[in-house]
């Protein structure tokens, strides 16, 4: 590839003449006016024109200075210092697993693992690590504000990115009030009627509205001034029983309507009473016997056989009725006729022990309570009133007993006096009572009825008598049990807010709040780590990686030790607040302890921004107990370089190549050099370079080693210099010739590496899951791996970069100040960026956005090379900038492009393929980094115009003309504005139209949201959707008009940005512009051959 010039300065004769303009402003006020714009001149100003003769003549010396050759060029740099740059490595954060069962494992500083794509490529871990048992089993986090949280446990221990606090993951935080009863909730068939009565504060329907999962509906909900409620609920299916917290009963739940926050800037209602009534009708007795005999409820019966006499019994058995203590249970009985008698029934139920008396009911309509709590009432008057239907009692403790076999909860009625008629009778009557019968009885004489009496014994026969029926059984023709609860307290109330149960006692409470909002007052991030005695005490080392940074508020990291109470514990915090990717050391405290957190019985840590106004936390990427940094490089000690020989020149090789920076040179000497060489030694490195090898019983000095220093050359170096010069990539160490640097004393194997370090290059940037090979194993751990990639590694400078890079380099002198400072070091801090941009904020934060070197469509840098690049650029910025944290570095925005195109062919061009090579060609041409007019990518803001896409089409072979070209830009959804795509519709107004100070912008939706209106300081915007025709009209205040597209997709409504070259001028110059921070990509590409 030809190397290309490298221009010095890039300044024309305008811009010198606009940099003059902006100085004299402020070197002569009196003279330049603060309005003048760039580009102004006036030829009767003499000093302007002064002004535009200087720029002329400085813009020939900058094209001369541009023209020096590169023989010239190169010499120049190497005076002025600048060398290739050195190969650097790529850094890692590597993670160990612990073999099963294993308590713990010691991995040392210098553990080699290679890759396994590359077994060439080998990393080194840069401290000690301490494997502990810690398994990172739950991560939460919680958005009080919101109220809501997020289950990060499985999207942790991926590489996939997640939001800690959105991503459109978040769940709604589970509020729940359970009512328990085992009476007034066993309800064992679709009832009609149950109304929830609840008394207190702050009452409101919202908050009562989702009852059992959604499984049972409710009516018009009542409201008293926010004391009570009053609450209908409707087709309440069969309710079973169930498990709340440990405690079996008939369960409701009611939870508050879906879109209802529990937060603390809202009045919470407060309960004093929770009381419900509840009707259950038409229940069959599940069993019923007539006396020994059992009846069919449902065909009629005889409750006491069809000639009933007293002792018969009436047995009624119901399980669901007449296991209601304390409710009123009614029977509901049709009889076929009335049966007027004197009969008295007793009513009786069994207690455990005997048949206990619920009351006495008689013919004549008299009722007596046998129990006075039992509330007892028979309107039927025995069974004989047919008119009146019911009998009730307030229903009693009955145990449930057996009766014929059968066990069931029962309830019997016996005839104990009276009757319901008599059957007919033919009875024997003796000759006196005949005689008494007798017509003329009355008129007979004492003798007379003698003499009769002795006639009719003598015939022999008998005398009797028939007496007709008066008998009226009472026959059932249908019996139904109701039961009725009024205003009856509910047996137990349990509250679930925050994950956790909580047990309420009206009598000790009073009064209690059923919904209460998170504890925490501000954004939390929980660890909840499986308990393990081994934790507690210990270190653990923990990566973050973080994919971006949302925020810098500071971290309040705090452990659960006991009565429910948080406290904080110490940190060792790399990551700066999550600002950047690192480890963080986690000093557990001994106390430690498990708790129950999101249901979950762990040890939890968590975590919490300082700040309360911070609203979010950073997006990461991982979180990786068990984690050190390595680096590509392998370690080298006490390798023997060679021999000094007194003579100048003398040059020796390591055997490993290319030599990393840091490496320890010790020379052999025969004495102790003087104090003033070694202070001058001492004073480049700031390590005392004298090391004295002793006899260890004597003390007696046996070898003097003195560390010599790396210099860039021998021009300052004297004859006293103890240095040397390294070319580091193919490994040579070089030294003087005893004028300019030091003699190495001649000696054999005097000149030793005492350590050093080989490696780096770009080959060191492995993907993740690559580094995994253990070089020597080492016990108890399993296996290791990087979940992120690794980064940083870099090649040696080429010749080309540094001719390019040279002048940036002078101009800065590795200090970042301006915006071109930071643009040339971050393209300086990692090989694999190409691109690079500098936007300061208003506000004083520092943004560079860089886009690696990647084949994808929207490459985006990974959280290594960004920490790499920040971390870079901070060393070289300015104190105040880099103490104030205001140097932030991102990936790109980028923005779809859709390009819509009519082409005519060449004859017998077949059109499926001129399609295939249009789109692909158009697709190339709108990449980031291919595309553009040369194919070396777009920068930051470009336009791109329709007659730059028609060049490109009409070049390819086939292609006769082109008759129609749109350009379109997704600008933001119509129902999402305001809202979540607020932010996408002012970078328009800012990128596009030219709107400042877009960041104090109120947007609002009027005309039944048809028009959006954009208030800006004293200028406005407004746009109207016209939904019919797919169009929006968009007006300014200063009286501008655009044309936008309107098309539905997935349900919303986008609006685009269209630039349109009809037929005869499809190389017209509309263009569609970019934000100062967004680069081009490939949208849809629709492409008519006719």
């Amino acid at each position: 590839m030809e190397t290309k010039t490298p221009r010095l300065d890039n300044r024309t004769s305008a811009d010198i003449y606009n940099q003059a303009l902006e100085l004299a402003k402020h070197y002569c006020p009196e003279w330049a006016d603060k309005d003048w714009k760039p580009g102004h001149f006036d030829p009767d100003d003499p000093g302007l024109v002064i002004f535009k003769l200087f720029s002329k003549m400085s813009e020939h010396l900058v094209t001369q200075l541009n023209k020096i050759p590169d023989k010239h060029r190169i010499a120049f740099l190497d005076f002025m210092g600048i060398d290739l740059l050195a190969a650097r490595s790529a850094h890692v954060p590597l993670t160990f697993y612990l073999a099963e069962g294993a308590s713990g494992a010691e991995v040392p500083s210098g553990t080699s693992v290679a890759s396994s794509k590359d077994p060439e490529v080998v990393f080194e871990t840069e401290q000690d690590l301490r494997v502990m048992p810690a398994k990172l089993s739950a991560v939460y986090s919680i958005n009080p504000a919101d109220d809501t949280y997020t289950d990060h446990s499985n999207a942790s221990a991926t590489t996939d990115k997640f939001s800690v606090f959105g991503g459109g993951v978040e769940k709604s935080i589970d509020h729940v009030l359970y009512l328990g009863d085992e009476m007034l909730f066993d309800i064992r068939r679709p009832v009609k009627y149950l109304k929830i009565r609840f008394k207190g504060g702050n009452l409101s329907g919202e908050y009562f509205d989702h009852w059992s999962n959604g499984g049972i509906s409710h009516g018009q909900i009542t409201s008293t001034s926010g004391t009570q409620l009053e609450i209908p609920l409707t087709a309440i299916p069969v309710i079973k029983r169930s498990t709340v917290d440990d405690t079996d009963s008939f369960w409701l739940s009611v939870r508050p309507a879906g879109d209802t926050k529990v937060v603390d800037s809202v009045k919470l209602p407060e309960i004093s009473a929770i009381t419900a009534d509840l009707t259950v009708s038409d229940i069959l007795p599940e069993q019923a016997f007539s006396n020994d005999t059992p009846v069919d409820v449902k065909k009629g019966f005889y409750p006491f056989g069809e000639i009933p006499g007293a002792g018969d019994t009436l047995y009624i058995g119901s399980e669901e009725a007449f296991s209601k203590k304390d409710a009123t249970v009614t029977l509901n009985i049709k009889l076929k006729d009335n049966s007027p008698t004197s009969v008295t029934l007793n009513w009786e139920f069994w207690d455990g022990k005997q048949w206990a008396l619920l009351g006495i009911s008689d013919g004549a309509g008299s009722t007596f309570v046998g129990n006075k709590a039992a509330d007892f009432t028979d309107s039927t008057k025995a069974f004989t009133d047919s008119t009146n239907t019911a009998v009730s009692f307030t229903c009693p403790l009955i145990i449930s007993t057996a009766i014929n076999g059968q066990s069931n909860r029962w309830i019997r009625v016996k005839i104990v006096s009276g009757d319901y008629g008599k059957s007919s009778t033919f009875g024997v009557k003796s000759i006196d009572d005949v005689i008494k019968i007798l017509p003329a009885e009355a008129a007979l004489t004492e003798q007379q009825k003698n003499a009769i009496k002795k006639k009719l014994e003598e015939t022999k026969y008998t005398w009797g008598e028939y007496t007709p029926s008066n008998l009226k059984s009472p026959f059932m023709e249908s019996i139904a049990i109701q039961y009725d609860y009024q205003n009856k307290p509910v047996q137990e109330i349990k509250t679930y807010n925050n994950f956790h149960y909580k047990i309420v006692n009206m009598e000790k409470d009073k009064k209690f709040k059923p919904y209460e909002p998170p504890q925490d007052k501000r954004p939390a991030l929980y660890l909840g780590f499986e308990y393990n005695k081994k934790i507690a005490g210990a270190s653990i080392s923990v990566y973050f990686a973080v994919k971006e940074k949302l925020f810098s508020a500071g971290l309040k990291w705090e452990y659960f030790f006991s009565n429910a109470q948080w406290k904080e514990f110490r940190v060792e915090d790399e990551t700066n607040s999550f600002t950047t990717g690192g480890i963080v050391f986690l000093h557990i405290p001994s106390d430690i302890t498990n708790t129950a957190e999101f249901g979950k019985n762990l040890c939890w840590l968590r975590i919490s921004p300082k700040n309360e106004q911070a609203l979010s936390l950073p997006e990461l990427k991982g979180i990786s107990p068990n984690t050190v940094w390595a680096v590509n490089s392998s370690t080298v000690k006490d390798e023997i370089l060679g021999s000094g020989t007194g003579k100048p020149g003398l040059l020796l090789s390591f055997s490993k190549k290319p030599v990393l920076e840091g490496e320890v040179i010790e020379i052999k000497e025969a004495g102790i050099p003087p104090d003033s060489e070694i202070k001058a030694l001492e004073s480049e490195t700031g390590v005392n370079p004298l090391r004295l090898v002793k006899d260890e019983k004597t003390g007696e000095i046996k070898e003097i080693w003195i560390s010599w220093n790396e210099t860039r050359d021998f021009a300052l170096s004297g004859p006293a210099g103890r240095h040397y010069t390294l070319d580091r990539l193919n490994g040579k160490i070089f030294f003087g010739d005893g004028k300019r640097g030091m003699l190495p004393p001649r000696g054999t194997n005097n000149v030793v590496a005492r350590e050093y370090k080989s490696g780096g290059g770009s080959k060191g940037n492995q993907e993740p899951g690559a580094v995994t090979s253990l070089k020597r194993k080492i016990s108890n751990i399993e296996s290791v791996t990087n979940h992120i990639s690794s980064s940083g590694g870099k090649d040696q400078e080429n010749l080309e970069k540094a001719i390019t890079r040279g002048p940036h380099a002078l101009k800065n002198r590795g200090s970042a100040v301006t915006r071109e400072d930071f643009e040339w070091l971050a393209l300086e801090a990692s090989q694999d960026v190409v691109k690079a941009k500098c936007i300061p904020n208003p506000g004083g934060k520092i943004y560079i956005i860089i886009v690696p070197d990647r084949d994808e469509e929207t490459p985006l840098p990974e959280s290594g090379m960004i920490d790499t690049v920040e971390k870079y650029l901070k060393e070289r910025a300015l104190v105040t900038i880099r103490s104030n944290d205001r140097i932030e570095v991102t990936g790109p925005r980028y923005e779809k492009i859709d390009v819509y195109l009519t082409a005519t062919l060449k004859p017998f061009v077949e059109s499926v393929n001129a399609r295939e090579r249009i789109t692909e060609e158009l697709r190339t041409f709108l990449h980031p980094l291919k595309g553009g007019q040369h194919g070396e990518g777009w920068d930051f803001g470009d336009g791109i115009f329709i007659s730059e896409v028609a060049a490109v089409v009409e070049s390819l072979e086939g292609i006769d003309y082109i008759t129609d070209i749109k350009l379109e830009k997704y600008l933001f959804s119509w129902e999402d504005v305001p809202g979540s795509d607020s932010g996408k519709l002012l970078a328009f107004l800012k990128d596009e139209l030219g709107f400042n100070l877009v960041d104090t912008a109120k947007i609002t939706k009027t005309d039944q949201d048809t028009n959006i209106h954009v208030l800006i300081a004293e200028k406005s915007v407004d746009i109207t959707l016209d939904a019919d025709k797919g169009t929006a009209l968009l007006k300014t205040s200063d009286k501008r008009t655009y044309n936008l597209q309107i098309r539905e997709e997935n349900g919303k409504l986008g609006v685009y940005r269209s630039e349109q070259a009809a037929s005869g001028d499809a190389r017209g110059v509309g263009y569609v512009t970019l934000g100062e921070n967004t680069l081009p990509c490939a949208g849809t590409i629709n492409v008519d051959t006719g």
